[in-house]
Formats: structure tokens, C-alpha cells, sequence
């Protein structure tokens, strides 16, 4: 397994939202509603985010979950169980090729199925994972991430594909697979 490793320099350009930033305070269902017609993908990263999501009634295609916050373990968040479920590692800090392939074959199952909803485990750390999905998913995706102490980023793909893209070119990323 390859591991693309993230320099100090480089996740402190992530500090900096690489979408529209919602102080917690803001995040509300209406507010959410126009990112969830159709037709669209929906990601969202980090337990908190996806979990808040599904509090508001929304159904994402693609939930990326490592069971942990802020790097502290928590309580299973509380989910829609009806999903498949996908496991990988990836180590922080890192992207890793298990979870880049792995990102890739529930990509081809979303564009199979509109409507399919997977939930990927992350073994270690999931934060990283938005990138490649920002960057190789479709352009009519729409994906959601914490920031944490702030409140939630919400990313159109097709506004921050490139910035995504040049980020992890500088780890060796190219693709998905």
C-alpha cells in the first residue's frame, strides 16, 4: 500500500476553507435543502458532518466516517444503518492508495446507482479524504466537512476541482486509481 504523505506546509493551506464556511450556528435545514437537488452526488467527511446531516433528514451518497473527533474516539455516530459499507486504512496525515482505490470502486457504484449510499469506515483518518473526492468526483458533487471550531464547509466540486487537484498533485496523487 502507498502512502502520500502531507507536509506541515501543505495541511496548513487546508486551514483555509476550500468552500462556502457556515459558522455552527448558521447550519440549518433550509439552508442545506439547495445543495441536495437533484441531479447531484452528496459526500460528507468526518462523523460530526455526517451525523448532522442525517439529524437534518438528508441522505448522502457517500458518508466517510473514522469513529473518532478531533482525534478523540466517540460514540458510534448516530447513522442511517441502511448503507453499504466500505472499510479502509488511512493513516494521518496521509492519503493512502487502499483508500483512493477504494474511493474509486464506491464512485462506479454511485454512477451506476443514483441513489446508492455507501458509508466508508476510515481506519485512522478520513479529514484528508475530501480532496481526491473533490477532485475526482464529478462536477455536479457538493461535498460537506467540518472545520473544526468554525462550523461547516460546503464544497461544489466543479468551483474548487482545480484548487483540490493542485494540492494533492504535490503528494503524488494523480487519480484515483
Amino acid at each position: 500500500m502507498q502512502k502520500f504523505t502531507f507536509t506541515n506546509e501543505l495541511r496548513n493551506q487546508l486551514k483555509s476553507p476550500l468552500g462556502l464556511l457556515v459558522k455552527d450556528f448558521e447550519v440549518t435545514r433550509e439552508l442545506l435543502e439547495k445543495y441536495f437537488h437533484e441531479p447531484i452526488v452528496t459526500v460528507c467527511v468526518g462523523d460530526r458532518t455526517a451525523e448532522r446531516l442525517n439529524e437534518f433528514g438528508f441522505t448522502v451518497n457517500l458518508e466517510i466516517v473514522d469513529m473518532m473527533e478531533r482525534r478523540f474516539a466517540r460514540p458510534s455516530p448516530n447513522l442511517s444503518s441502511e448503507r453499504e459499507v466500505v472499510r479502509a486504512n488511512n493513516e494521518a496525515g496521509s492519503i493512502t492508495s487502499e483508500a483512493l482505490q477504494k474511493l474509486d470502486q464506491i464512485l462506479n457504484m454511485i454512477l451506476r446507482d443514483a441513489k446508492k449510499t455507501v458509508r466508508l469506515v476510515i481506519n485512522g483518518e478520513e479529514d484528508l479524504l475530501a480532496l481526491p473526492v473533490i477532485a475526482f468526483f464529478p462536477d455536479n458533487t457538493v461535498v460537506f466537512y467540518g472545520q473544526p471550531g468554525e462550523g461547516l464547509v460546503i464544497v461544489q466540486s466543479k468551483d474548487a476541482t482545480q484548487k483540490a487537484m493542485e494540492i494533492i498533485a504535490k503528494v503524488g496523487i494523480r487519480s484515483l486509481n
